[in-house]
Formats: structure tokens, sequence, C-alpha cells
């Protein structure tokens, strides 16, 4: 003989017993206003009740208490109410949309909507996960919403609002079911254990209540597995099944990962594991403990990896896996971060240097030789650009250098030349200097007599060496 689950179990049957307090008081206003809108959109959470209050909606309108104008409580005893309990009734007809998405399925649901209900006052169809239907299937369904049958009752369902298309959310009356409280949820697993005649410790409704998430459901399959153990429920039995040991806080762990010590973090997610912990109330305590400083970058960093972390464990063949990836990327994130900050700083500390050879500027010039030297075992043709340039003085820090030729200017502004000029300057000046070329206007000077190219056009002497030492005599 099977056992029945604690949660199917004691799932709430009349509005009285309806967990949520704002849910509750919704069904409230139904039954004294007496009137039934003929679709209603429930939003919210995984086991935060929302099929149950659908099953609930659906005794109110086919209880034989109710009547057309005034609507009751249900009984739970007539053969209505009975029958929606324990799902047998044939005009009361739940479907899954995540296995019933198709258009085909909806187009189903309009043939059969139009006959009369077999026995119930009102046929209702209960649609979960309603945000899975494919768009076909939407548009098949706002048909029947905007044009439903009297007899015809709609509670559709969703834990994610955003996918439902608007069209179909205008045309329902909606109720959000939040997360519950840890009031509610203690409330909740209360009930359960009166019925069960449990002996429960003080405080490990609390301690359960932490870490369901604002979920019924989890609540009570907790509250469920702990009562396999013998003799009375007691807070340290539940403290050891949900990780809330001192020594299976995440404390340590956030510590490490916060100074960026690789190392020990992966030490401490190791003496985690053979610990036992339960790694999804382990993320949700970190998360506790992130909340309260997330003014911090790191913090809010470290937040946004574990939440991502928390969402890949659920699949990661090793559970521990995006945790240890989570530290391994984070840490190595840091080391990267510091290495770029020291070659920043260090390039700031090079340009912010002052400007030594500023007032050399004559000795620049006349020493100008010296550098096309120092620059000739680096590069020859790079030696041949510059034999036609010219320092003119110091302006923002830079050594301003005036060049002839547009064709040199743009040889010469290239990163390699660049940096083989600055560093043969601070060989011979013992002074750091980053230079600045600038087009000049050439001085006329003489000349024997231009030089022809083979068309027979006249080109400038300068540019004819400078070429010769760059491309060869040819």
């Amino acid at each position: 003989m099977s056992m029945i689950s604690f949660y199917r179990k004691y799932r709430p049957q009349i509005v009285a017993e309806l967990d949520l307090d704002v849910v509750r008081t919704f069904f409230e206003r139904i039954l004294s206003s007496g009137q039934v809108s003929h679709a209603y959109l429930f939003t919210g959470p995984k086991g935060a009740g929302k099929t149950s209050a659908a099953r609930i909606l659906a005794k109110i309108v086919n209880c034989v208490k109710g009547s057309e104008k005034k609507l009751h409580e249900p009984c739970n005893q007539c053969d209505k109410c009975v029958s929606i309990t324990n799902g047998t009734n044939v005009d009361v007809i739940e479907i899954d949309a995540a296995s019933n998405r198709g258009i085909d399925d909806i187009r189903d649901l309009r043939e059969k909507i139009r006959l009369s209900p077999v026995a119930a006052s009102k046929k209702v169809y209960i649609i979960d996960e309603v945000h899975m239907l494919t768009m076909e299937a939407f548009n098949a369904l706002l048909k029947t919403l905007e044009e439903p049958p009297s007899h015809a009752l709609f509670v559709l369902a969703t834990t994610e609002l955003q996918k439902v298309p608007a069209t179909i959310v205008s045309r329902c009356i909606r109720l959000h079911f939040p997360n519950a409280s840890d009031a509610e949820v203690a409330r909740s697993l209360t009930k359960v254990a009166v019925g069960e005649k449990l002996q429960v410790e003080e405080g490990v409704f609390e301690a359960i209540a932490h870490t369901a998430d604002g979920s019924f459901r989890e609540a009570i399959k907790v509250l469920e597995q702990l009562t396999l153990g013998e003799g009375k429920i007691t807070l340290e039995r539940t403290q050891n099944e949900l990780g809330q040991r001192g020594d299976l806080a995440p404390g340590g762990f956030l510590q490490s990962v916060l100074a960026r010590d690789a190392d020990k973090a992966f030490l401490e997610l190791k003496r985690l594991e053979q610990q036992g912990v339960n790694w999804q109330v382990f993320v949700r305590g970190a998360l506790e403990e992130l909340r309260h400083d997330l003014s911090k970058p790191e913090v809010r960093e470290i937040a946004q990896r574990l939440m991502q972390a928390a969402r890949e464990m659920k699949e990661a063949p090793i559970v521990q896996l995006p945790l240890e990836i989570l530290v391994a990327e984070f840490c190595s994130l840091g080391e990267q971060n510091s290495s770029k900050q020291q070659v920043v700083s260090s390039q700031q500390k090079k340009e912010e240097k002052p400007p030594e050879i500023a007032g050399k500027v004559e000795e620049v010039v006349q020493r100008w030789k010296e550098v096309l030297v120092a620059v000739r075992p680096h590069n020859h043709s790079l030696e041949g650009l510059l034999r036609s340039t010219k320092p003119v003085g110091v302006v923002g820090g830079k050594l301003r250098i005036e060049v002839f030729y547009q064709f040199h200017l743009d040889q010469l502004k290239q990163e390699k030349y660049l940096r083989i000029v600055e560093e043969a300057i601070e060989g011979i000046f013992a002074s750091s200097m980053r230079l600045e070329y600038v087009l000049g206007n050439k001085q006329p000077r003489r000349i024997p007599a231009p030089v022809e190219n083979i068309s027979g056009d006249v080109v400038d002497d300068d540019i004819v060496k400078v070429a010769e030492e760059i491309f060869g005599k040819e």
C-alpha cells in the first residue's frame, strides 16, 4: 500500500485552509460578492499552492451547498466536492501545458468546451504552466477566452508570467501568489505536525521555513524526511539535515573568495563536501550574508556568480563544480586586474615623469646625430627617415620633432619606430621622453640640381635619399 505524501494529504481543501493570507483574502471576497469571473490567472513560484487554490475554486462553483445567487465555503461532503478532491470529477479538467502545448490540444479543448457539464454546474479547466503553450495555441485559447460559454470557467497557472501574452493576461482576473513568509510556512508545518501527531522541538519549524525559499511544498517535504528518523524531531537533527550547523556556514568560504585566495577556497569546498553539506542551502546562506554588503562592487559580482552557480548546480554532474568554477574565475580575474593595474601604474609614472629634457632643446638639436647613430643598429631605414627631421621644442611633456614630408610623417608615427627613438633618446640624455611628430614647412636650400626620375618628373633629393635607404637603389 503506497503512502500519500504529506503535501498531498494536507493540501488546503477549503478557503479557510489556504496558507497564504493574500490568497485567502482574495477568495473570501469571491464568497462575499457571490460573483465569479469566467477566467483567472494564478501567478507565482512553485509550491505556493496555485493548483490547490484552483481546485478550491472549482468546488466553490460546483458545491451543492452554493447557488447561482450565493456562494459558500465548499462543504467537502457532497459528491461534487468529494470527486474534485479525489481528482475524479469529469467536469474539472486539469491540463499540463508542458505536455499539451500545441494548437491541436487547444482545438480539442475548444471543441469539448461547447458541451454542457456532465453533472456539475460549471466545467472548470485548470491549465498548469500555461506559459509553455505555443503562440498558435495561445491564439486559439484567446478566442475561447473572448467568447466563453456560460458554463465554462478557466484557471490558468504559471510560474513565468512574462512568457504569457498580454492579450491572454488582459482577459483574466489575475491573482499573484507571493513567496510564503516564514510565519506562513511555520503555520502550515504546524498543521501537518498536529495531523500526524509528531513530536517537534521548539525552533524546528522556523529552521525549516528559513531554508524553504517561500515554498510550502519544499518545507513539508523536509518535515516528512525528518520523520524517517526515530523519536522526537530535534532542532539539532533538523539543522544537520538542512546544513545549518556552524561548521557548514558559508562565512569562511566567502572570506577566502573575497581575499581571492583560490587555494584556501578550494580546501573549504572540499571540507564542506566531506561534511555532507547541502549545497543549495549553502548557496542560499552565502547570498543571505552578501545581501548586507552589496554596496561593494566585488560583493555584487560574487552574488551574481553565486546565483548563476545555483542555477547550474541543478543540472551539474558534480554538484559543487559550478562553485569551483566561480572560485577559479573570480580569483584569476583578480590576478589579471592586479597585473593590469601595475602596468597602468607604471605607464602613468612614466608619463608623469617631469620633462627633465625640457631645458635642453639646444643640446638635443646639437646632438641629434647621436640619436641617428643610436638608432642605426636597430633599424637602418629609420635612421634614413630621421635625417630630414628637426627637434624644435618640448610641448606638453613631449619632444616635438618637425617632419617635412607627409611620407616621412606617416612612417615615423608607427609604434615600432616611436619606441626605438624614445629608447635611444633615453639612453643618450638619461631622461625618458615621449615624442610628437608634426608636419613642418621645408626651408628652401641650395642644391646642385634637381634629380629626375625615370618618368622625367622632378623629385626632391631628400625623398630620393630616404627612399633609397628604405627600398634600396634600383
